[in-house]
């Protein structure tokens, strides 16, 4: 039986309450701090990430279509209008697997919501302050949908991140565009419309997942520009019928949805991580636990003869993706756990052609191995649990477990290292005084009144 028509009006609205109520002065100390942390990370990735090659193709499109506008994107060599320089921006933020996360949802926040506003930040020249605002109005939309839909879209095949980052980008840019909130609900039924991204990359042609970020940047920021100029889009989109909970979740009632926002639930941006290993957030506790054992009982890689990996069966299902290609390494289980414990690290160069195909790497590689199991599948999403036996060529057995990885709200990366995150992945393109210059505006962005100012001051 049909029980859609029985509208629960909560959902959408809540959304667009929160969007227009939020205020900075009133949002909590460590929620400020987390926003300019966050903004500062997705940057810093941003810019890193334009380098990447699936980022360059579409700059290459971009040229050849001699598309123009009036913004630069740091670390883009081109400007572009609005629309475009999202698609960029999103497609760079989630082009090297350094993005933030919100595990509770199973989704990257950051590559949908900030550089969505990143364009109209800079053209229509609005302070630090409103564009905090704004990024907290996506964090928290977001966030609050995913966990409310998850496992059960990522289960259906979507990719959480574009197909929920949609409505972030549209909330937050409405709420930066200054729009009512009968034209919040035209844009997030028009964003509706443009909720899209499979995860069918995991078995192949994974470039695909690159431009998921940046196609729901770019369709948020577009629907909440059409909403701008009056046109419409369905009202109530979230619950009612054939609307995204019935088209998505297979939800025959709204009520099932249970989705929740400050105050009714702590804010969730002070739970999202910060990647400090260029891979997929699946495979991150695994990797702990592999540096663990490796650092504390002093194993080299040459006495390894197996690692063995119980974890949940989301995680495990990165096992059989090989990694000829550069995106395909950054999400397979093996090569991410042989460059651990061959090099001590995963940093972003440990994904290059020269490594993928060095012959020890490939030959610690084969000898990974990862399995699902009851035990673990019971603890996530709660936790994203890892247990990783090393047995070595001396017949030593060694275990670690990781319930979770570094840069969790419970094993915080500090501002500190946040920082050297950032200088490193910015000091390449920008060199060292630009960067100095743009991290110390980043953290002071709040006393900023022209946020355009600050991209300026490093062209």
């Amino acid at each position: 039986m049909d029980t859609m028509n029985n509208i629960n009006l909560a959902n959408t609205e809540n959304l667009i309450y929160f969007t227009k109520q939020l205020s900075w002065e009133n949002l909590p100390s460590d929620v400020q701090h987390a926003a300019k942390r966050h903004f500062i990370d997705t940057l810093g990735v941003m810019i890193a990430g334009m380098q990447e090659d699936v980022s360059r193709k579409l700059a290459d499109i971009y040229q050849n279509l001699d598309t123009n506008g009036a913004i630069t994107l740091p670390g883009a060599k081109m400007s572009l209008n609005m629309l475009d320089a999202a698609m960029m921006g999103g497609t760079a933020a989630h082009g090297i697997e350094l993005d933030d996360g919100y595990r509770q949802g199973s989704l990257h926040p950051g590559v949908t919501v900030i550089p969505s506003l990143l364009p109209v930040a800079i053209e229509r020249c609005v302070s630090g302050i409103a564009l905090l605002e704004a990024l907290v109005v996506g964090y928290e939309c977001v966030t609050s949908l995913a966990q409310a839909a998850h496992p059960r879209l990522r289960q259906r095949g979507f990719h959480p991140t574009s197909v929920l980052g949609v409505f972030a980008s549209a909330l937050a840019t409405g709420r930066l565009l200054g729009l009512s909130s009968n034209q919040l609900q035209s844009a997030m039924g028009i964003a509706a419309s443009s909720a899209s991204g499979l995860f069918a990359f995991l078995r192949g042609g994974t470039d695909v997942k690159r431009i998921h970020a940046g196609q729901a940047a770019r369709s948020g920021l577009a629907a909440a520009l059409f909403a701008e100029t009056g046109i419409g889009g369905p009202a109530n989109v979230l619950e009612g019928k054939d609307g995204f909970l019935q088209a998505y979740l297979q939800f025959e009632n709204a009520d099932k949805f249970n989705l929740s926002l400050p105050p009714e639930h702590d804010y969730r941006i002070t739970d999202c991580y910060i990647k400090p290993y260029a891979c997929c957030r699946h495979l991150q506790p695994a990797v702990d636990a592999v540096l663990n054992i490796m650092h504390t009982k002093n194993i080299t890689p040459d006495s390894i003869s197996r690692i063995e990996v119980e974890t949940y069966s989301i995680a495990a299902a990165h096992a059989f993706t090989l990694w000829e290609g550069f995106a395909d390494a950054q999400l397979s289980f093996p090569y991410v756990l042989a460059v651990a414990a061959l090099y001590g690290d995963v940093a972003l160069k440990r994904f290059d052609q020269k490594t993928r195909t060095n012959a020890k790497v490939n030959q610690l590689a084969n000898k990974v191995s990862i399995v699902s199991n009851d035990e673990m599948d019971s603890l996530y999403p709660n936790a994203r649990p890892a247990r990783v036996t090393i047995l070595t060529t001396s017949g030593k057995t060694l275990t670690n477990f990781a319930e979770e990885a570094l840069g969790c709200k419970a094993y915080p990366i500090s501002d500190i290292k946040l920082a050297q995150k950032f200088n490193s992945l910015t000091e390449p393109l920008l060199g060292k005084r630009k960067t100095e210059i743009l991290l110390e505006q980043l953290w002071n962005i709040d006393l900023t009144g022209n946020v355009s100012d600050i991209f300026k001051r490093i062209e």
